[in-house]
């Protein structure tokens, strides 16, 4: 998790835990706190613009923007500037996320060499050697297969764009390659050499060394999917 992630999860903490101890000595009331805690979504707006604020490129404006629509609309609801249940938020929520996902792929497409999705099917790309460029993948309804064992690199250094929607990207990467990944999880997972970041909200920021001059740099984001990085042998 980045240092302005950390920071906000930080305040968060140490500001229940000053209303707890506030409340427990009788210094405010109950009702004050549960009025103060009844903000809570205000923590997921302030999360969603703090996502979309580091962004590393358009791609993660997804990430963001989903958190800051699903904080917008029960900060409305508990307000009644609207009123919604589960079935009304998921028939709003499901168009609005579709319409983000596709949006990120057409950007970031634009942005890299070239992009590939698999949609309702299965993308491979595992057998013989071929070349990688800084491209985009997704996976919407499907899985993405990427073994980099026998891949030549195009350049030293790569980018990828992963987006898993409702689907699977399981992406080997050789022991000699440094590996950065940035990315963001929407009641999906993001597994990164075994270390796990998944939930309703997650966050990764996370790096590996390798021996070679080689880099690969990887922007992903998943929504009720997930996205797994492993070591393969080179």
């Amino acid at each position: 998790m980045s240092l302005s992630g950390r920071t906000l999860i930080g305040a968060v903490l140490v500001l229940i835990g000053l209303l707890v101890f506030a409340g427990n000595l009788g210094i405010i009331t109950s009702e004050t706190v549960r009025t103060i805690v009844s903000y809570w979504p205000v923590l997921l707006i302030l999360w969603g613009l703090l996502i979309i604020y580091r962004k590393e490129d358009r791609g993660d404006v997804i990430s963001g923007a989903v958190v800051l629509i699903v904080g917008l609309l029960f900060l409305g609801n508990h307000f009644e500037f609207f009123r919604f249940g589960w079935a009304e938020f998921w028939k709003i929520f499901w168009p609005v996320v579709l319409i983000l996902v596709g949006w990120s792929l057409l950007s970031n497409r634009a942005k890299t060499q070239g992009g590939n999705i698999a949609f309702l099917g299965g993308l491979e790309k595992d057998a013989g050697q071929w070349i990688l460029k800084s491209e985009a993948y997704g996976a919407i309804l499907g899985g993405v297969e990427l073994d980099l064992s026998h891949a030549v690199f195009s350049e030293p250094e790569i980018t990828l764009d992963l987006s898993a929607f409702l689907g699977g990207i399981d992406l080997r990467v050789p022991d000699d390659v440094t590996v950065y990944c940035k990315g963001t999880a929407a009641l999906g997972g993001i597994d990164f050499f075994g270390k796990g970041k998944g939930g309703i909200i997650a966050m990764c920021d996370e790096s590996r060394l390798g021996s070679s001059n080689k880099v690969l740099k990887i922007h992903c984001r998943t929504v009720m999917g997930g996205i797994d990085i492993t070591r393969s042998k080179a």
